[in-house]
């Protein structure tokens, strides 16, 4: 009798065993249909290729742009300190000049200056000559702690 019981872990009790040949058989698993297999669509020469020109062109975009890159960090870093400094004073120069001559002017009209003035097939020295007397009239820093309106 001591086969036919067998103790609960919980309760501590004592139950009857379940004979073996009383446990339910277990259903047979219903087969499911097998996915189609999707057909391969052949493709002509023409496309390939077309594919193969669009990859290559998007590769040597991105390395383009990863060449652009180290260039501008490899001028920087064999950029001398004093030309460095140079290009910075001529375009603070500017900058000042600009906001002397044009102060509500945006980026916009200040192109479209520059090509109006290309466009009128005027001299190119005298542009530079005309430019040079501005950047000297307003493009220089103002000295001492004055205030602008004072």
């Amino acid at each position: 009798m001591e086969e036919s019981t067998r103790k609960s872990p919980r309760r501590r009790a004592v139950q009857p065993a379940k004979p073996v040949a009383a446990a339910p058989a277990p259903e047979p698993v219903p087969a499911q249909p097998v996915a189609t297999v999707k057909k391969y669509v052949r493709r002509t020469p023409e496309q390939l290729i077309a594919e193969l020109e669009q990859k290559k062109a998007e590769l040597s975009a991105r390395l383009q742009e990863k060449i652009d890159a180290l260039d501008e960090r490899r001028r920087k870093l064999e950029e001398r300190p004093a030309l460095r400094k140079e290009r910075i004073e001529q375009q603070k120069r500017f900058e000042r000049t600009i906001r002397a001559i044009a102060p509500d002017w945006d980026y916009a009209q200040m192109v479209g200056a520059i090509e109006m003035s290309l466009g009128a097939n005027a001299d190119m020295d005298e542009l530079r000559s005309k430019g040079e007397v501005l950047l000297d009239k307003h493009g220089k820093p103002r000295r001492g702690g004055r205030s602008r309106k004072g």
